[in-house]
């Protein structure tokens, strides 16, 4: 390995390593070989160059240089303790990005705590409240402001098919190149590129709107957050981390498909599994078919959301809430409107549940379910115990309203159909 480092090329780290290397060898000058190679070496973290070169060093862990291989995107000669890129490699027409996970990791439920991407997480919750409040603007208004919703995709999340006069248009927020792309039914598009203040990302969009001849004036104001700082003015949210970033992404696909597998036990009125730009959760809602009264002096978004009885689950990442309370770890959350009498005091799954009074919600804490020898399960144990507690207590015919999904075929049997 010392031999290797002292080669010319350049290096690549694993981001946890270059966090390592960063802190114990900063800018050692001690005039070794293996020093003077490395202070020269262009690094590179968790990205790849896509054009022939000298050798590249891996500074990282091993399976940092079995996920590079096992994408065909090197050539690995383990006797030399390096990777040269092949011509598969060249051949790409641009530079391919790994995620802050790799792909063998994506199955584990990483750690998320807010201080440590909570600059970026506020950065990228105003992103969304522009996309948002630009579907808001041209969809008619559906109950409990379904049509605002923003839905998952494999790269991200994307508005719903937007009318614009005789045209229609989507936006899609791509979380792996960090895009936000703009596609017209003329096959036209347009491009923003991530990480800039919002303010920046607020006027970039609204030209590239305009440039389409898609002019959508929208209220400039953040909603559902404190403090909220009008979009054409915000310089203040300007970090935002790509590795951060695709780390709550892949937290957010792995959640979404064990909410829409609890939505799917529900033949009643659900809605999809769908993200709130407002309040950046993820959630489903299931109803009894039954009206109620929304809050006395509610505001405009709750009065429109609470005009039936429901029970909701969701996932948040934490941070502040409105009432000023903190949760520093993201949490999923349950709750029944409105809220039946006595419903505090029962008890759900798993253990680590709990009745949260400040949120007025059952909570299971992501740590708790990361670290659970299920996590799936005990998402759904969450899921299940906290609708069948206010369900029983309001009431609801349970009986009309769940079955028991029959089991997809499996791939194999499917193909062997065909």
């Amino acid at each position: 390995m010392g031999k290797a480092l002292t080669k010319p090329g350049d290096m690549l780290f694993g981001r946890r390593a270059w966090q390592d290397f960063i802190t114990a060898w900063g800018r050692l000058t001690d005039g070794k070989p293996v020093t003077t190679r490395m202070n020269a070496a262009t690094k590179t973290v968790a990205r790849l160059k896509a054009q022939p070169g000298m050798d590249l060093s891996i500074i990282g862990s091993t399976s940092l240089v079995r996920d590079l291989h096992a994408a065909g995107l090197i050539d690995h000669s383990p006797a030399h303790d390096r990777v040269r890129f092949g011509q598969q490699a060249r051949n790409r027409p641009t530079p391919r990005r790994l995620g802050a996970e790799m792909s063998n990791q994506r199955q584990q439920w990483v750690a998320l705590p807010v201080a440590d991407w909570e600059p970026t997480y506020d950065t990228l919750h105003m992103y969304t409240q522009i996309m948002g409040k630009i579907s808001l603007a041209l969809r008619p208004m559906t109950n409990h402001w379904w049509q605002v919703a923003l839905e998952l995709y494999a790269r991200g999340l994307r508005t719903a098919a937007l009318p614009h006069g005789a045209r229609t248009f989507e936006m899609d927020l791509d979380l792996v190149d960090h895009v936000l792309h703009i596609d017209t039914d003329g096959g036209e598009r347009r491009t923003v590129e991530l990480g800039r203040p919002v303010r920046d990302f607020y006027h970039d969009t609204m030209a590239a709107l305009d440039g389409l001849g898609l002019h959508v004036p929208i209220w400039t104001q953040p909603v559902e957050v404190a403090d909220p700082i009008p979009f054409d003015e915000d310089t203040v949210h300007a970090t935002y981390d790509p590795a951060q970033v695709e780390r709550y992404w892949h937290v957010l696909c792995q959640v979404e498909g064990v909410l829409d597998e609890f939505r799917a036990r529900f033949t009643g009125k659900a809605s999809p599994v769908q993200f709130y730009w407002g309040s950046f959760d993820l959630a489903t809602t299931r109803y009894s078919g039954r009206p109620t009264d929304p809050p006395p002096n509610a505001d405009t978004i709750t009065r429109f959301s609470y005009t039936a009885e429901q029970s909701s689950l969701g996932f948040w990442p934490g941070g502040t809430w409105l009432n000023g309370m903190r949760v520093e770890q993201p949490i999923f959350y349950s709750y029944t409107y409105p809220e039946p009498p006595g419903v505090r005091d029962q008890p759900v799954s798993p253990a680590a549940a709990r009745f949260d009074a400040g949120l007025g919600e059952f909570v299971l804490s992501y740590e708790d379910v990361r670290r659970a020898d299920d996590p799936r399960q005990a998402i759904l144990d969450f899921a299940q115990t906290t609708y069948e507690t206010g369900a029983r207590l309001q009431r609801w015919p349970r009986e009309v309203l769940e079955w028991t999904p029959p089991t997809p075929p499996s791939h194999r049997r499917a193909m062997s159909a065909i």
